[in-house]
């Protein structure tokens, strides 16, 4: 009986030791603001995407993998103008999703033009992108951004 015990617990500590290693996380985010005039500033948000891994573009369209999306709060002292930037990305047919797909590898910058009504605000939101490599995608992750114009 005790035996048993023992075993269900190096069992469980396992698992859990095991799940914990695999919390994958690569993609590094940062962000910065890049003041234009005394009106206009944009929000600079740069990934750092490990060797072997991708993140999928914004554009990717609906019947394929998970696009990156930015979300950002609502301010009085500031507007976003137009939709956020990406550069050209890598397309390449993917067997997955029958279709090409649009993605970066190795590092990425988004910008997002805003009008700046009060510099000294904060502007926050979150990112929400899929990542994967050639052996495994690790689920869709939402990250909060603030950075202060």
């Amino acid at each position: 009986m005790i035996t048993n015990k023992i075993s269900l617990t190096v069992i469980a500590v396992m698992l859990c030791l095991s799940l914990k290693a695999q919390n994958i996380c690569p993609v590094k985010w940062d962000y910065s603001v890049k003041k234009i005039n005394n009106t206009e500033a944009i929000v600079c948000l740069h990934a750092k995407i490990d060797q072997g891994w991708r993140i999928y573009s914004q554009n990717v369209g609906d019947d394929g993998p998970i696009k990156t999306q930015f979300r950002f709060k609502s301010s009085d002292d500031y507007e976003l103008k137009g939709g956020t930037i990406e550069p050209r990305p890598i397309i390449k047919y993917s067997e997955a999703f029958g279709r090409n797909v649009s993605y970066f590898e190795t590092e990425v910058t988004f910008l997002q033009k805003v009008k700046v009504k009060r510099y000294g605000t904060r502007v926050s939101g979150y990112i929400k992108y899929m990542v994967e490599n050639e052996n495994m995608s690790v689920p869709p992750d939402d990250v909060r951004f603030s950075i202060v114009l």
